[in-house]
């Protein structure tokens, strides 16, 4: 009904949670809603050493990544064009 759609709805008790709620996986969930699109995730999946297992969870059609792609590497370009080089 008319009045139904205007009572708006209350999620207040959906988002209360306890301790023994808050693990590794909880607080990851909540930061990649948090910081949608803040080019944050990588760095958080792999300081905490979870982008293998979350991206296998979560993009199963991507099956190429290894344990080397927690590494971003310098390219030797760039290290090349430095004026300090041997630093």
């Amino acid at each position: 009904t008319r009045a139904a759609r205007k009572t708006p709805v209350n999620y207040t008790s959906d988002m209360q949670i306890s301790a023994s709620d808050v693990t590794l996986d909880f607080i990851l969930d909540e930061r990649g809603r948090e910081l949608c699109g803040e080019h944050l995730r990588w760095f958080d999946l792999k300081r905490t050493r979870k982008l293998l297992e979350r991206v296998g969870k979560y993009n199963p059609d991507i099956i190429y990544l290894q344990e080397h792609h927690y590494l971003r590497p310098v390219p030797q370009t760039e290290i090349d064009a430095l004026l300090n080089g041997e630093e």
